[in-house]
């Protein structure tokens, strides 16, 4: 039997789609990716509401307490940087590849300057994954 190859397909994602002076900000999201990095998303994801909830419920000034809540914190984000770049990383054209680095750069900026933005980019990441994966296939 020949051997078939798995490539990884992307979709492009343009940030000029949320803001026009955005435009020329093309993200590759890597959309056949496995289950297992798709549930690594959600993982982190569940993670970090469970944080934000724990924290709303149980306020404290207690330092202990806030600083295993900011490890834990960075622990996700750092994790979640990973994952967009494994994410943003599968196009041929290694040029358009990101580290966890350049993520962080990225969501500190966007996060600052325009909350809304980055906000817009993870979901329409999301989005395009699960518009490829729900894709009806022609036979």
């Amino acid at each position: 039997m020949p051997k078939f190859e798995l490539k990884p397909i992307t979709r492009p994602v343009e940030l000029g789609d949320y803001a026009p002076e955005y435009a020329g900000a093309t993200f590759h999201i890597w959309v056949n990716m496995p289950r297992a990095q798709l549930n690594e998303l959600y993982l982190l994801q569940r993670a970090a509401a469970d944080l934000v909830d724990e924290a709303r419920r149980e306020p404290t000034s207690d330092v202990s307490v806030l600083d295993r809540r900011a490890a834990l914190w960075k622990d996700i984000d750092a994790r979640l940087n990973a994952w967009y770049a494994r994410t943003w990383s599968q196009h041929a054209d290694a040029a358009t590849h990101w580290t966890a680095d350049d993520v962080r750069e990225l969501s500190d900026q966007l996060v600052s300057a325009d909350p809304q933005a980055w906000y817009w980019l993870s979901r329409k990441c999301q989005a395009t994954i699960t518009e490829y994966r729900n894709l009806e296939r022609k036979n």
